[in-house]
């Protein structure tokens, strides 16, 4: 039987992707028209036709197959039907060049000829202005009957079409239908059987230890009954106390009672997919059998798009993908788990591309593990994500999504992004009108960086000043996707080959935006001289366009051991309008001894950006002070690179020489170093990092690695264009403008880089933090209630507490 007592339900478009599909993978970096293109090129052709035409139609069959019901469902563009003559179904696909070119697709096709049935046998009554007389009284065609199919294209760029009509019996297209329900009802059943394993393992899945930690159980009860009930919940629980197992074993739990149908689990730092994988890995040794897929970066899983050797068009991955797939499909779901390594080796044997075969199994997973982005990011989102239930979304260090999601609501254009179309798309191509249009667009941008006709460094201007901007962008990219659309000769087709994707991807994107543009967005225009400006696009809350999403989920669910100030984070979560009935807030105090961790506020150090240099003898000596306290490992985490380059320069060689220092340019594998640098030191090391990125966060290192993490500064970022927009903003919203674009973030590095330390209840550790603005009053508030802070004014001071502390002896 297939899945569930309802009966399932696919489009026509779901159902031919997934059957009818041959030959090559689609070429990457070329842009099809977006929704709103597509939408009004069918508003426009519906226009052309006769009054006597339908568009629009919507039509539905219930499939009795062996394996059970399917219904499938969809519109048929345009529809018509005259007397002595054939009915005919009009499938039509926009496009952005020559309509000619791929006419035959065969999955175009396939969704037309599957109309055309549907038309012949729809369990719904036709719209009233089709005479009865055409059909039989039941609105069936005879089996004999014959149907014209046509597949229209419309090319969007010149407003041409080009069609195709091909006649066909009631009798063939049912054949050819029925066959291919078949298959998917087919692959539907052995689906379904995957789930009924998983649903079975997790309903026997007992918990992998022996005993739950303190607060653990509470936390998973809190999980399951948020997810049965379709409630959101923010979740915010100190680093170390097994936050991910306590949201992740309810989570299984409610798959297994089904209470959830699919788990969405996102992460807003690379690293953090590590150890979701790790705690699933866990509970998978003690008897769950999961479907599993993790969706890696195509950057980094696509083996074409990772080598700047390798042209795409001539990937052998790419030549004949569809026509592998199927039995790479059967592979993977018997597999059931599908992280990135599995999905490189099965790949690597079937010759597909695993950036898209990844993408392929989505819809049939019970666990998804991806970034933020292919959730909320509205330029790369995933729709496939949206296939069938609706997930239950888990955000994983969800302090970090406001500003993550900011950023996929924010763009920029430059001059020099327009350079490099100039020296590397422009000589490939050779056409006039190509260089006409790349210079209006030059000339649009740097006309913004004139006011009242005087040249200005910097102003901010409503969006309507971009009007022009945005039409000269949408041209440009208008005739470079068009000419990409035909052959090119020799040399050529190689220049314009996989690279190119990544210059015009500025412009895509900031195109984009235009259709997001809000309130809540400003436009600053920048310039250093005529022909090198800066337009941003800055978004300066995110909150609304994640409280959209709310509504494609089952529910939401974020935590973090970093959700204070509640009201900074309601406002920028998009939460702030939610009742207790639809959201729950949980946050959690340390079970971990208060004794265990020294918590010290050092204020003898003016970490002021004017006094940084000043205070370099004073910061070494604080340092000094801690390492020396105990033996053991330590963590440093400096405000900027610049700031942590001048402290290194004062750094005696053999000193430094003990110590490991965080790249600027920093890659996972960097991290990794990072970490196996601490853990396998022979000899106490401090490491060095700048809070706020993947060194500050999700850097889990094992119980008695670390004797102690020094902070030096408040974490706040810098007054940039960005921050004094946020900070105009949320006051104007009635809120603390500081607060939220500068104090509130800030501490929350803060404190996520103080939980390197003591993560474990055995696990001992000093915390010290080096900036007097730490005592201000304003900061009180802000300490986890587990905190116990004493002030250090001098450097003889911190000596004296942190001794203290290691011989067990009281500090008041």
């Amino acid at each position: 039987m297939l899945p569930g007592n309802k009966v399932p339900r696919v489009s026509v478009g779901n159902l031919v992707a997934f059957v009818a599909r041959s030959g090559d993978l689609g070429a990457g970096g070329t842009a099809g028209p977006t929704a709103q293109q597509g939408t009004a090129g069918h508003q426009w052709l519906a226009k052309k036709k006769p009054k006597s035409w339908l568009s629009e139609v919507s039509v539905k069959h219930t499939f009795d197959t062996p394996h059970g019901p399917l219904q499938v469902a969809g519109r048929i563009d345009f529809a018509r039907f005259s007397a002595g003559k054939n009915p005919l179904v009009e499938e039509v696909k926009t496009c952005l060049g020559d309509p000619q070119q791929d006419f035959g697709a065969s999955e175009h096709w396939a969704q037309a000829l599957v109309y055309g049935y549907l038309l012949a046998h729809s369990d719904e009554r036709l719209a009233e202005n089709v005479k009865p007389a055409l059909l039989t009284e039941h609105d069936l065609l005879p089996a004999q009957s014959q149907l014209d199919i046509r597949l229209t294209r419309l090319d969007l760029l010149n407003r041409k079409t080009h069609s195709e009509t091909r006649t066909h019996t009631v009798a063939e297209l049912t054949e050819k239908t029925q066959q291919w329900v078949a298959q998917y009802t087919a692959w539907l059943h052995l689906v379904a059987q995957q789930r009924e394993k998983s649903i079975a393992s997790a309903q026997g899945l007992a918990f992998p230890y022996p005993e739950y930690r303190p607060q653990q159980q509470a936390v998973a009860r809190h999980v399951f009954r948020c997810v049965r009930d379709a409630r959101h919940l923010l979740l915010e629980a100190p680093t170390g106390s097994g936050k991910t197992l306590s949201v992740c074993f309810p989570l299984v739990k409610a798959l297994g009672e089904q209470a959830a149908n699919k788990v969405l689990y996102l992460t807003t730092k690379g690293s953090s997919q590590q150890v979701v994988l790790a705690c699933l890995t866990q509970l998978q040794k003690h008897g769950l059998a999961l479907s599993l897929l993790q969706i890696s970066a195509k950057s980094k899983s696509c083996p074409c798009a990772a080598s700047d050797g390798e042209n795409y068009q001539d990937c052998p991955r790419r030549v004949g993908y569809y026509d592998r797939l199927p039995k790479a499909r059967q592979e993977a779901l018997s597999l059931g788990w599908l992280d990135e390594k599995a999905i490189q080796q099965l790949c690597l044997r079937h010759r597909l591309c695993p950036f898209e075969f990844s993408l392929e199994m989505a819809a049939w997973a019970d666990w998804v593990v991806g970034d933020a982005n292919y959730w909320y990011d509205p330029v790369i989102r995933l729709a496939v994500l949206e296939q069938g239930a609706k997930p239950a979304v888990v955000v994983d260090e969800v302090h970090n999504l406001p500003d993550r999601t900011r950023a996929m609501f924010s763009a920029q254009l430059t001059s020099f992004d327009l350079q490099q179309i100039a020296d590397f798309v422009l000589p490939s191509l050779q056409s006039p009108l190509m260089v006409k249009r790349h210079k209006k667009c030059t000339r649009v941008l740097s006309q913004l960086a004139f006011s009242a006709g005087q040249f200005s460094f910097e102003q901010t201007l409503p969006a309507s000043r971009l009007a022009d901007l945005f039409t000269a962008v949408e041209e440009l990219l208008v005739v470079i996707d068009e000419a990409r659309t035909q052959p090119l000769p020799g040399v050529m087709d190689s220049l314009f080959g996989n690279d190119i994707g990544q210059y015009l991807q500025p412009l895509r994107r900031f195109l984009a935006l235009q259709n997001y543009l809000a309130e809540h967005h400003i436009c600053v225009v920048t310039a250093e001289r005529k022909n090198a400006v800066q337009c941003q696009l800055i978004c300066l809350n995110a909150g609304p366009y994640i409280a959209a999403r709310r509504s494609d989920s089952q529910m939401q669910l974020g935590y973090s051991a970093t959700l204070n100030p509640a009201n900074y984070y309601l406002d920028n979560l998009g939460l702030s309008d939610c009742d207790s009935d639809a959201l729950h807030w949980l946050q959690l105090p340390s079970y971990f001894p208060a004794q265990h961790r020294s918590v010290t506020l050092v204020t003898c150090v003016n970490t002021r950006w004017q006094n940084r240099a000043e205070s370099l003898p004073q910061l070494i000596a604080t340092i000094n002070a801690v390492v020396d306290s105990a033996r053991g490992n330590y963590l440093l985490f400096m405000p900027s690179f610049e700031y942590m380059d001048l402290l290194l320069n004062q750094i005696p060689a053999e000193q430094r020489r003990l110590w490991v220092v965080q790249p600027q340019a920093s890659s996972e594998a960097d991290r990794q170093v990072f970490v196996e640098a601490i853990i396998n030191a022979s000899q106490p090391t401090v490491a060095v990092a700048v809070m706020g990125g993947v060194f500050g966060e999700a850097l889990d290192l094992p119980s008695g690695a670390l004797r102690g993490v020094m902070v030096v500064g408040t974490g706040m970022g810098q007054p940039n264009v960005t921050n004094k927009a946020l900070q105009q903003y949320w006051q104007q919203q009635g809120r603390d403008g500081f607060d939220y674009s500068f104090r509130a973030p800030g501490f929350t590095r803060v404190v996520q880089a103080a939980g390197r330390v003591v993560r474990s209840e055995s696990d001992r550790g000093a915390v010290v933090l080096i900036d007097d603005r730490f005592t201000h009053s304003v900061y009180q508030p802000l300490f986890p209630p587990h905190w116990q802070p004493a002030v250090a004014n001098s450097v003889e001071a911190l000596q004296t507490r942190l001794h203290a502390f290691w011989q067990d002896k009281t500090v008041t």
